[in-house]
C-alpha cells in the first residue's frame, strides 16, 4: 500500500472515531507507532538532523545507501540507524 493509501485510510478511521465519540488521538498514535522501511529524502534528512542537500551530498560520496524509485531517492530505515550505530562506535 503505498503512502497516500495508507495517510486517506489513517483519516478515515480517525473521521469514523469521531462519529463515536473519539477525540482522533488514539487512532493517530497507534498510527504513529508504525515503522516504516523506507523515508523519503525530507524525512530521511530529519533522522539524520541534517539537510536535505547535506544527504543528497553523502549519497554522492557514497557514505549512505540510497535507492532510486523513478526520480526520488528513497532511504532504508535500518541503513540510516546502522549509520547511527557506526557513528557511535
Amino acid at each position: 500500500m503505498d503512502a497516500v493509501n495508507r495517510h486517506s485510510d489513517s483519516m478515515r478511521r480517525i473521521d469514523e472515531g469521531r462519529d463515536f465519540g473519539y477525540s482522533g488521538n488514539e487512532n493517530l498514535l497507534f498510527e504513529n507507532r508504525v515503522e516504516r522501511e523506507w523515508l523519503a529524502t525530507n524525512e530521511a534528512a530529519h533522522f539524520l538532523k541534517v539537510s536535505e542537500n547535506a544527504l543528497r551530498i553523502m549519497v554522492h560520496r557514497g557514505q549512505i545507501q540510497a535507492y532510486k524509485f523513478g526520480r526520488r531517492l528513497r532511504f532504508r530505515l535500518c541503513d540510516l540507524q546502522a549509520l547511527f550505530q557506526k557513528k557511535g562506535a
